[in-house]
């Protein structure tokens, strides 16, 4: 079972573009969803959902920017290149005019649209409230994040119900959000000790999760 965040969901657009995150993570993206039902079940929550819309325009507006920032080095590169080489090397044609937008906005929204989506309850505020003002991750002093709160709750629920009904598999949250939530190894506290509870694994590199998902690691 594998529950995955707001970011995990964007990043399958920021990684055209961003160094930090695998070359390959769109394809693997991709990859997951089609192993969905299957080898694997992806799910998230409802505040995933609404935070993907509140985000995906100013996403896409950056990837755009970037490309246009790609198409410009390659100019000037080609530019000085063919200057002092005597040469007539180019482009055929510019990044900016793939239109890889909409079709990769369509691949993060598909990939969306495979989860299960868990409602949000009351409880998940609640319980994501008394992290608030305790400073617990994922939050923490001078940065609340009472969305990522909720999220946490949702899947901390879902994993007691799984367990509790006998589900002996393994259980993924998977967010490249580690000044948030910390690393595979280092979990931010209290969530070692109730991921730990339930026999989760908080795992941030897609590749990584496409492996379990095929039984590679």
């Amino acid at each position: 079972m594998l529950f995955i965040d707001t970011c995990s969901i964007l990043d399958i657009i920021n990684s055209l573009h961003m160094n930090s995150l695998s070359e390959k993570y769109a394809i693997s993206a991709l990859e997951l969803s089609k192993l969905h039902g299957s080898d694997i079940w992806l799910t998230t929550s409802q505040n995933v959902r609404e935070e993907w819309s509140d985000n995906i325009d100013s996403v896409i507006a950056t990837m755009e920017r970037e490309a246009l920032k790609v198409d410009r080095n390659v100019s000037s590169m080609l530019t000085v290149s063919n200057t002092l080489l005597n040469a007539s090397y180019f482009l055929p044609q510019k990044i900016s005019s793939l239109n890889i937008s909409a079709h990769i906005r369509s691949l993060s929204e598909a990939f969306l649209d495979t989860c299960l989506s868990l409602e949000r309850k009351d409880d998940h505020t609640l319980r994501a409230m008394q992290r608030v003002r305790k400073n617990e991750a994922p939050a923490r002093k001078g940065k609340p994040e009472p969305k990522d709160c909720e999220i946490v709750e949702c899947f901390l629920e879902l994993g007691h119900k799984l367990r509790a009904y006998g589900f002996s598999q393994k259980l993924i949250f998977f967010t490249a959000n580690k000044d948030d939530f910390g690393t595979n190894r280092e979990l931010k506290q209290p969530l070692d000790n109730q991921f730990s509870t339930i026999n989760a694994e908080l795992i941030n590199n897609i590749d990584h999760v496409l492996a379990i998902a095929k039984g590679q690691a």
